[in-house]
């Protein structure tokens, strides 16, 4: 069965910033990528969560260190991403020497870099990473996917996650029960997992209630 969880990120931005409260959405998945890119974050989680499976999205600085390896040994994530845009060679060594299972990302339209296939490649086998494909992103650089494909192809085994969105007019991080590019989206997920492949999926489409989660929770495992 192929684990869908939630972003973190949209509790603390809709401002359920306490655990129980964030709680109240994790259960309702099967995991939860946990957003401890902020120094007001990193308390929220020195207690349990209902999920799982977990995994970590890091901010690049270096003062979140000691806390990023602290949390690592209370919720033992499979993954704690890292954006390729912004990483350093240092931070991911620390990470690394203190067993934080690093995970790269590939980026949106809007960055200068942390996209190209040969780029993401060269990071993965310097440091023996793990890559976490965002497919909204990928879809943003080829509308037909070809790119996405490729990226799949580059990671091989190293590929560990994916974020899954869509996008509107307004929105560049829509869920994809609302989003314009569902169908495209979609049928990139359903030839993803018809591959064989069980690799856990992150809602990272903004969503702003329960009823939102469960819809976008419904559609997923429908299209796996």
């Amino acid at each position: 069965m192929v684990k869908i969880g939630i972003s973190s990120g949209w509790l603390f931005a809709k401002g359920h910033t306490k655990i129980k409260e964030q709680n109240r959405f994790i259960q309702l998945v099967d995991g939860v990528e946990l957003s401890i890119t902020r120094n007001r974050r990193f308390n929220t989680y020195d207690s349990s969560i209902s999920s799982s499976y977990t995994s970590f999205h890091l901010s690049p600085k270096k003062s979140h260190i000691p806390q990023v390896i602290k949390l690592n040994k209370i919720h033992k994530p499979s993954v704690a991403v890292l954006h390729s845009d912004t990483y350093t060679d240092e931070l991911i060594q620390k990470y690394r020497k203190n067993n934080v299972p690093i995970s790269i990302e590939n980026m949106d339209i809007r960055k200068d870099s942390g996209y190209k296939v040969n780029e993401l490649d060269k990071i993965l086998n310097k440091h023996d990473v793990t890559f976490t494909l965002d497919i909204q992103h990928a879809y943003e650089h080829d509308s037909s996917m070809k790119y996405a494909w490729e990226l799949v192809e580059m990671a091989g085994d190293h590929l560990q996650e994916l974020h899954v969105s869509g996008e509107t007019e307004n929105n560049i991080h829509s869920l994809i029960h609302n989003a314009d590019n569902k169908e495209t989206i979609s049928k990139f997920i359903k030839e993803f997992y018809n591959t064989g492949r069980d690799t856990p999926m992150i809602i990272e489409g903004e969503y702003n209630s329960i009823n939102d989660i469960n819809k976008e929770y419904n559609l997923l495992n429908n299209i796996v």
